[in-house]
């Protein structure tokens, strides 16, 4: 082989390195940024010195589930929160076809599971931290691995973090109705999460509306029915592990009446530890950006009570029962 070919495969080799990995400084973080997949990116921190616990933060990874369409300058932000403790994150970006067509989605859960266990093995706990629709996501991770081996990706999950989740009440609701007896629509409140991840106008979201409606009308055993499904493992069979529930009572997407039943039956039963903040008055999706210092004490309380109190070191996800949140 020539002297110019060989210079030239090793120059291929390096831009295809160099496309795949690179060093990225986010807040005075530094982090190197591997694009797994057109829907994974993992970004593992240079430094752990932050780390404050008796756990290993090389063996935790923090799975991040933004909401749809979710731009990456909004992305990195909750990035940060995990990574400048030491912790590496993996983002799970999915679009709007991942939630209006489930089969999609089951396809993400599927590609994401695959990658957990084949090219990230080395991880031995999660945390996952959902927002909105990503929430969703995160369910159907869920109900795959359940359905696949027993769940055993989710013996591996050790707390979660619910944010702005989109609930409500009848068809495709976590609850059917409210003590109160008042309405909350689930799928005009998902709907209309649709919409705003589209557009702004007014114009658009009345003209998504009355699409979504004739669409899920004409797809109810692919769609509405999985929906279904999915909020009955929400409600009925969420994972046993310490959850934070972040919200705010004037949430137009995420009802707070219906959030804080939901809470209020998963502590009913007493089988995990379940943390829920409220705040008062904020937009959907946006309390870390509008309420960041009080967020983010919230948000480490959480980790601290989680860390500090639960062994990482048994099999399983039954490490819960030690926790003293």
């Amino acid at each position: 082989m020539s002297r110019p070919n060989v210079v030239g495969i090793i120059l291929v080799i390096l831009v295809s390195i160099r496309e795949s990995i690179c060093s990225v400084r986010s807040n005075g973080i530094k982090m190197e940024k591997y694009e797994l997949s057109d829907r994974l990116v993992l970004h593992k921190v240079r430094s752990r010195d932050a780390w404050c616990w008796p756990s290993d933060p090389s063996k935790i990874l923090v799975i991040f589930f933004p909401w749809l369409n979710a731009k990456e300058k909004h992305i990195t932000k909750y990035r940060e929160l995990y990574a400048e403790l030491g912790l590496d994150v993996l983002t799970v970006k999915s679009k709007n076809s991942h939630f209006l067509w489930p089969p999609n989605s089951v396809r993400l859960a599927q590609h994401v599971d695959e990658v957990l266990q084949k090219n990230l093995s080395e991880y031995e706990h999660y945390i996952c931290h959902s927002m909105s629709a990503g929430a969703y996501n995160l369910t159907v991770l869920g109900m795959c691995s359940r359905d696949k081996d027993q769940g055993t990706l989710l013996k591996k999950f050790k707390a979660i973090v619910l944010d702005s989740v989109v609930v409500g009440t009848g068809r495709a609701g976590v609850i059917k109705d409210l003590p109160s007896g008042e309405e909350s629509n689930a799928l005009d409140k998902m709907i209309k999460g649709v919409a705003s991840s589209i557009s702004s106008s007014r114009y658009v979201h009345s003209l998504v509306a009355l699409l979504s409606k004739v669409y899920f009308g004409l797809t109810k055993k692919y769609t509405l029915d999985f929906y279904e499904k999915s909020v009955d493992a929400v409600c009925n069979k969420p994972v046993l592990v310490p959850t934070l529930v972040i919200g705010s009572k004037d949430d137009q997407l995420s009802d707070a009446a219906v959030t804080e039943q939901v809470v209020k039956i998963w502590k009913s039963r007493n089988e995990f530890p379940v943390t829920l903040h409220m705040f008062d008055h904020s937009q959907h999706a946006q309390h870390y950006m509008l309420h960041k210092k009080e967020y983010t004490a919230i948000h480490r309380k959480f980790l601290d009570e989680v860390f500090s109190h639960v062994s990482f070191h048994g099999e399983g996800n039954s490490s819960y029962l030690k926790s003293k949140l």
